[in-house]
């Protein structure tokens, strides 16, 4: 770097937050708006994908394509913005305003709110740039993810290799985590439960209940024995 150039970093440097802080910005408040026009403000509504949820917004996507195309948003960008909209207050308020847009992008695609305050954490913590992000959401969806205390989220982990994934030793089980999840999954089964009242109920053919029920009978299957293994400590 020149010693013009050097003089100038700290300018560029702002130049370049203030470019970071604008986008992030302005696809928060652009998930907020289409959060609140088509889904009522709540994510609960935007997570149901039943037709007649989605439909609205599926329209403007199909029928605005060509103007939004004119201000550099798809589909895909409308939908990020509302993921990312969503995740936002649930990241910690000490490292959120650090990271940038594609890093919220990636977080938000873990739908476990506690992961992602950790992977948030780690990201500003290590200075993860987004392959290495990218790499430990992946570990998050394959369930190697390395749990971290809870009191210091985002400390431990060291960065995740994305070429050599296969190199690094295998997680070690966590506990808490487990249990988590098991509450965790006790409230999906009865929001489910609750949509089905609502919506299947009505509007299940014959072959999709069948479906359903050939679902619930395996989930079942294997709350069994995860109740057994529990149960034997």
């Amino acid at each position: 770097m020149s010693n013009e150039l050097t003089v100038f970093q700290p300018v560029l440097a702002r130049i370049a937050a203030l470019s970071r802080d604008h986008l992030l910005a302005y696809r928060l408040d652009l998930g907020q708006l289409l959060l609140d026009t088509f889904y009522g403000g709540s994510a609960w509504s935007y997570r149901d994908q039943s037709p007649a949820k989605a439909a609205s917004f599926a329209a403007f996507v199909a029928t605005c394509a060509e103007p939004l195309a004119d201000f550099g948003l798809s589909g895909s960008s409308l939908r990020n913005a509302i993921n990312c909209r969503i995740a936002w207050d649930g990241l910690p308020g000490q490292v959120r305003e650090s990271l940038a847009y594609t890093q919220v992008v990636e977080i938000a695609r873990v739908g476990d709110p506690t992961v992602r305050a950790q992977l948030a954490k780690a990201t500003v913590d290590g200075r993860w740039h987004i392959k290495q992000l990218k790499a430990a959401v992946g570990q998050v969806k394959a369930g190697t993810w390395r749990d971290t205390d809870a009191a210091e989220p985002g400390v431990q982990p060291p960065p995740p290799d994305p070429d050599g994934a296969d190199r690094l030793p295998p997680p070690t089980p966590q506990v808490a985590r487990l249990v988590r999840d098991a509450l965790r999954w006790a409230q999906v089964f009865e929001a489910w439960q609750v949509q089905w009242r609502t919506v299947g109920a009505a509007k299940a053919g014959v072959e999709q209940r069948e479906q359903a029920l050939a679902g619930i009978a395996a989930a079942r299957a294997k709350l069994g024995e995860l109740a057994r293994s529990v149960a034997k400590g």
